[in-house]
């Protein structure tokens, strides 16, 4: 039997922990499956950032923004020390 760990996707920045498919709608509407709606305990009405990235699209619960920037604060911070040897 597997464990949780062994069936994540190992990506090139992040564990991919579910995945689905959804289609487009004519008004531009996407519907989230449900597995993953429920592991976020997302609701209608939550709000997201919507980002565009290597030919990618992310959609991020906007609550998440200020966490994800300062994540990201702490990675350039990281590379400055680096490169400053």
């Amino acid at each position: 039997m597997q464990n949780k760990e062994e069936n994540k996707i190992k990506g090139p920045m992040h564990n991919i922990e579910s995945f689905g498919s959804t289609t487009l709608g004519k008004k531009g509407q996407v519907v989230i499956p449900a597995e993953i709606r429920k592991k976020m305990n997302l609701k209608a009405g939550d709000n997201f950032v919507v980002i565009l990235a290597n030919n990618s699209i992310a959609f991020l619960p906007a609550g998440k923004v200020e966490e994800m920037v300062s994540e990201l604060e702490k990675t350039i911070d990281k590379f400055k020390k680096i490169t400053k040897k």
